[in-house]
């Protein structure tokens, strides 16, 4: 029903007739249609999550469906846009079959590194190293780091370390500069070793520059 285009009201001390409320029809049917009507984008048929629980007619409820946004803000549906970003490849190796004699070729996953950017000062370097995760977990080192090199052209590699206190003290040496990447999940025994377990993003962590750091006195 389309919207009167006057809405009728209500006044105290007047007379409730036709004479004295002329729209009154119009604008009732128009309020009772709206909220006939109340839907959420899930009752449309879409792939919303807002929805009208008509359970009590009385009292209808606009719901949330938890579930259904939880789904859909699932960190592994979100594009991974950053840089030092895991992404997955395969690598292909042919094998002779010890019973048939025959050349058999299998396909393995492995994971990189890539979007290896960063930055020495205001100049924007790219790194490319392509050691495998794969490597570094066989290695039993889960912790994998950047490890950049300054010098007329700074360079960037991929280190992986046994534990995080390994981590910490390279990160000490004055030589180079370690930024933490991630950590990772070690596959145990019979475990799927295609897909990688994060533990831990180490990306967005703060950082807080040596000459923003107080000493005695005031800053450096």
């Amino acid at each position: 029903m389309a919207r009167p285009q006057k809405l009728q009201r209500l006044r105290h001390g007047r007379i409730f007739s036709a004479g004295a409320f002329p729209g009154i029809v119009e604008t009732w049917n128009w309020l009772c249609a709206i909220v006939e009507s109340w839907v959420g984008d899930r009752d449309l048929g879409g792939d919303g999550c807002i929805y009208v629980d008509r359970t009590n007619a009385d009292v209808p409820v606009i719901r949330l469906d938890e579930v259904k946004l939880g789904r859909r803000l699932k960190v592994s549906n979100i594009p991974e846009l950053g840089c030092w970003r895991i992404v997955g490849g395969s690598v292909s190796a042919e094998y002779e079959d010890p019973e048939t004699g025959e050349t058999e070729t299998a396909t393995s996953t492995i994971h990189t590194i890539d979007r290896q950017f960063f930055q020495v000062g205001g100049s924007l370097f790219q790194g490319g190293d392509n050691t495998t995760i794969e490597s570094f977990l066989d290695a039993g080192k889960p912790f994998i780091a950047a490890k950049i090199i300054n010098g007329d052209s700074p360079t960037a590699s991929l280190v992986g370390y046994a534990n995080v206190s390994e981590m910490i003290v390279d990160s000490r040496n004055l030589t180079w500069s370690i930024i933490p990447l991630y950590e990772l999940q070690i596959p145990g025994e019979g475990q799927n070793v295609d897909k990688l377990t994060i533990v831990t993003d180490f990306r967005a962590i703060p950082v807080a520059q040596a000459f923003e750091m107080p000493s005695v006195g005031g800053r450096v």
